[in-house]
């Protein structure tokens, strides 16, 4: 009689215990696809913006020559000038741009806009 009660608080056991192990698998694959689900979302929504800011940047260049062009055909200086003018303005802007995309990349800059420095303060605090 002992071993028979022995025997079915086992099966009882064991049955609570898989169906517990079974509901938290469940839920940590839930879990991983709305993570999964979020990312591709973020994904998504960062190409939009790259794509965006391609066409804005492409729209903006063409502007910025047209202006160029249409200052140098009117102001009636003559091709030497508009040479010298050209490449002095083109020096200075690849300078400024090389600036500015060496200021916005770097990895200072990003662990200061993300807070990675303090996440890694904390994660190092605990160890």
């Amino acid at each position: 009689m002992l071993d028979l009660l022995n025997t079915l608080f086992r099966s009882v056991a064991v049955g609570l215990i898989s169906r517990s192990l079974r509901s938290a698998v469940d839920i940590a694959e839930i879990k991983a696809v709305s993570m999964y689900l979020r990312i591709v979302d973020a994904v998504r929504k960062s190409v939009v913006a790259v794509m965006a800011l391609f066409l804005v940047m492409l729209l903006l260049l063409v502007g910025f020559v047209a202006l160029h062009v249409g200052v140098f055909i009117v102001s009636g200086w003559d091709l030497r000038t508009i040479g010298i003018i050209s490449l002095v303005l083109g020096g200075i802007y690849s300078l400024v741009a090389v600036v500015i995309i060496l200021r916005i990349t770097s990895e200072e800059n990003w662990m200061k806009l993300s807070h990675g420095s303090e996440l890694v303060r904390k994660v190092t605090k605990r160890h």
